[in-house]
């Protein structure tokens, strides 16, 4: 099993996002999550695409590159996830 469907896997299926004021309605609710620390919880099936991995600690901080080193992000949390990095740690 290679390590995107380890990732799926150990993630259920769902955004695994862990930021405050995340872009998706929680768990297809309907209602946009603002508190801090909830969680997008997004559905995805495998074959979808709407789905995207990210290490959560960066290879380029010490992190290693396997499964449990990494979570399962919707594009739009990965992509804000990204943006918070960048400002943290400006290249």
């Amino acid at each position: 099993m290679d390590d995107r469907n380890i990732v799926f896997s150990l993630a259920s299926g769902r955004c695994q996002c862990a930021l405050s004021g995340c872009p998706h309605p929680n768990g297809g609710l309907g209602a946009v999550r603002l508190r801090r620390w909830s969680r997008c919880r997004r559905e995805f099936a495998f074959w979808d695409g709407g789905w995207e991995i990210d290490h959560i600690k960066p290879l380029d901080r010490g992190g290693e590159d396997v499964p449990v080193n990494k979570m399962l992000l919707c594009k739009e949390c990965h992509e804000e996830r990204k943006m918070r990095h960048a400002r943290q740690d400006p290249a």
